[in-house]
């Protein structure tokens, strides 16, 4: 059997992106992995669950999307404006 330290260097070496450290409960999880593979399983153990995924809010997902949208708004009365602005004999520039 290993002990805990042999069980933290090996949830360490499981840390494949490169970071500097792992969180808790990234390292918990790797370290059940690493028994459950010590004792011949694919750590995937009863009760071991993975984080569910979590939808971003609406603002963070979209925001992207909805200012230039507005953006785009702004520029078209922008231009709309200008045209009726001419039309009518009115110098934009002048405003």
């Amino acid at each position: 059997m290993a002990s805990r330290d042999d069980l933290y260097k090996q949830a360490q070496e499981l840390d494949i992106e490169g970071r500097s450290g792992m969180s808790r409960d990234e390292l918990r999880t790797a370290m059940a992995k690493a028994t459950a593979a010590q004792a011949g399983g694919d750590g995937n153990t009863i009760g071991e669950k993975e984080p569910p995924f979590h939808r971003p809010r609406f603002h963070r997902a979209f925001s992207f999307g909805l200012i230039t949208g507005a953006l785009f708004l702004l520029s078209w009365l922008g231009q709309r404006l200008d045209i009726l602005l001419r039309e009518r004999g009115i110098d934009p520039t002048n405003l």
